[in-house]
């Protein structure tokens, strides 16, 4: 009789978890024909999780900067190989990518919504310094690699920037 109650109780867990789950529906942001944005989720994070939540995509952001600008003046220097640069740069690529749309769809609190374009504009902008860096690596671009380094030095800067001062007013 006890094994019966155990395995009931059980399959009750079981079937409440099952029940009750929530849908796999994935966050966006859709940019409406007026200009006004509506986001998945109908409340915007509280200010503290959204702060904390965008600077961590920041901090990922400023990493992969850091490890190319650190990446392309060992180049420079010859003491990297640029084959291996661009190994690593092909999934920081990637990531920069997920974190752009992580903050996209993330409903901002009322009072974040101009710092959101910001910090959006500076990680595009980051991106695509990274991607002039891939194609000055690959011979595809007429940038020089001094050129790459110091335009992922400012964006360095610029994100960094928005980590420290944007959020915590």
């Amino acid at each position: 009789m006890k094994k019966v109650s155990v395995f009931a109780c059980g399959l009750a867990v079981a079937a409440l978890a099952l029940l009750s789950g929530c849908a796999d529906e994935p966050n966006y942001a859709k940019v409406e024909d007026d200009g006004t944005i509506t986001y998945s989720t109908d409340d915007a994070v509280d200010p503290m999780n959204y702060t904390l939540y965008v600077n961590k995509e920041l901090t990922l952001v400023s990493n992969i900067l850091s490890t190319h600008i650190i990446n392309g003046n060992n180049i420079i220097k010859e003491d990297y190989p640029a084959s291996d640069a661009l190994t690593s740069l092909k999934d920081d690529l990637d990531l920069v990518e997920e974190a752009i749309a992580s903050v996209e769809t993330m409903h901002p609190p009322e009072e974040y919504v101009d710092d959101r374009e910001a910090i959006l504009t500076a990680m595009v902008t980051a991106q695509d310094s990274l991607l002039r860096y891939r194609d000055t690596l690959s011979g595809d671009n007429t940038l020089t690699l001094e050129d790459c380094v110091n335009l992922m030095e400012g964006d360095y800067t610029n994100i960094t920037g928005k980590m420290q001062g944007a959020y915590w007013e």
